[in-house]
């Protein structure tokens, strides 16, 4: 019997720590495209890193996100992207370029370039178990004219701390760094990216020494954007 194992990795967390991705078999380079109102075209490489000859198919989804902040993908038209399906190779790269189509709106757009990796067909023995991977990189297509912007609203107690993002912007927000007055810090999140329009709520646990401070306070550092919020807490907020 013959089993296969798709993994995707739209890389809601590694896509943000290099400038190019790498699987065991390819490697995707940029991470992140940002078209600005001035940008026509860009281009992605894809590298095959193995000894064998790599083939993928690539597709695109548009990225919106629901009154919740959860990531919701449909296939989109509303870029050009070609090759969509390429072979490569041992050791050998190939580009994809991609590019924006009709006018910028109000808004920014957001979607992830699909680059997924396809199954040999010499591979479905018997046993033999097919490690899939699909890179899904985000792409962005800025409104004619970018107004960042973002409300941080906190509440504590027992021991954490609750923050509502709300982007009132135009553009997408994407979360780099939380930093408590006492000097904590936080740089991983399970969600890095808040698209205009969108809330999300993010949670921290509270430092001790936090609640002894006269005046604590939150920053927030954003790609675009950096707000510092301050916080009001009882002497027992920061217990659980």
């Amino acid at each position: 019997m013959t089993l296969k194992t798709k993994i995707k990795a739209g890389f809601a967390g590694l896509l943000f720590f290099a400038a190019t991705v790498q699987a065991a078999g390819f490697g995707v380079s940029p991470v992140r495209i940002d078209f600005t109102p001035q940008d026509r075209a860009s281009a992605i490489t894809v590298t095959n890193n193995s000894d064998v000859i790599l083939r993928v198919a690539v597709s695109l989804k548009a990225w919106q996100q629901d009154t919740a902040g959860k990531d919701q993908y449909t296939p989109s038209d509303a870029l050009v992207y070609f090759p969509r399906q390429l072979e490569l190779a041992p050791k050998a790269s190939k580009v994809i370029r991609l590019g924006p189509k009709g006018e910028r709106g109000a808004q920014e757009q957001a979607f992830r370039l699909y680059v997924s990796e396809q199954p040999d067909a010499g591979a479905n023995r018997q046993g033999q178990v097919a490690m899939l991977v699909s890179f899904g990189v985000p792409v962005f297509v800025q409104p004619q004219q970018a107004v960042p912007s973002f409300k941080a609203t906190p509440a504590a107690g027992k021991g954490r701390l609750d923050v509502r993002i709300d982007n009132d912007g135009n553009t997408t927000l994407k979360i780099k760094q939380a930093t408590f007055s006492d000097g904590t810090s936080v740089d991983r999140f399970d969600a890095w990216y808040v698209l205009p329009g969108v809330s999300r709520n993010y949670g921290f646990k509270l430092p001790d020494a936090l609640c002894k401070q006269a005046k604590p306070a939150l920053t927030l550092v954003f790609d675009k954007k950096t707000l510092t919020v301050p916080l009001s807490l009882a002497s027992g907020d920061c217990k659980a």
